[in-house]
């Protein structure tokens, strides 16, 4: 994870956002990419279902624990385990915005080009010299409105 001092400026915290972002979403990526495929499979065979949401459940919670900041909704995913065939998070297909810094709060606008066409923003903050996420806003009707991580 990505180590943020006080002392640095913005353009070294927009560094460390964007190293932190790909992180983030190149293993929520790999997370969703191996459990949707397993997901289909559980729906054939319901005697699967259980186990596969613990596993899901338990890798979705170290991913968590290294990026997101445990506030708000953040963590409501754990509760759903949403997996899609077009991954939410898609480092290789998503249009990511610049960093834009204000005080101790850093933010990132990205576009999704697979699935749903959305426009979500992730909000970073520092948190014991960690560069976190603390939380996601997607845009509906021109407005930003609160929703998972």
């Amino acid at each position: 994870m990505a180590k943020y001092s006080s002392t640095n400026t913005g353009d070294s915290l927009r560094e460390v956002v964007y190293l932190t972002l790909n992180s983030f979403m190149n293993e929520m990526y790999g997370w969703e990419k191996k459990y949707y495929k397993k997901s289909m499979e559980a729906l054939e065979d319901e005697s699967l279902e259980e186990s596969l949401q613990n596993h899901m459940r338990a890798d979705l919670l170290i991913i968590f624990s290294k990026y997101v900041v445990q506030v708000d909704r953040n963590y409501d995913r754990l509760a759903n385990l949403v997996c899609g065939s077009n991954p939410e998070y898609d480092p290789e297909n998503d249009n990511v915005g610049g960093v834009e810094v204000k005080g101790d709060f850093a933010s990132v606008v990205i576009e999704k080009n697979t699935g749903l066409s959305t426009v979500y923003r992730l909000v970073f903050s520092v948190k014991d010299g960690n560069c976190v996420i603390q939380g996601r806003d997607f845009k509906s009707g021109g407005k930003w409105s609160k929703t998972y991580v």
